[in-house]
């Protein structure tokens, strides 16, 4: 995904404070393998979806679901077998 930001803006009001700029518009190009734009029918509101995982979020996932399923084995474990 390629963005172009445009219309720089300067968030700080008190001319005294170092300046905080930002920009106010955006325009984004991307294939359709890459991500997938969604939009509210109601709102208007819109995102993009990233349609690829990485190695990262591979080993959160799996963490996490370590650490569910250990969870759920503990509390099963403890209902089953009560002292």
């Amino acid at each position: 995904m390629e963005c172009e930001f445009s219309d720089i803006v300067n968030l700080e009001t008190d001319p005294e404070k170092p300046a905080q700029w930002s920009f106010s518009k955006f325009t984004c190009t991307a294939s359709t393998t890459e991500a997938e734009l969604i939009q509210n029918a109601t709102s208007g509101a819109k995102f993009w979806l990233d349609k690829s995982i990485n190695y990262g979020e591979i080993l959160i996932i799996v963490f996490l679901s370590i650490f569910a399923i250990a969870i759920a084995c503990k509390w099963v474990s403890e209902f089953v077998f009560k002292d």
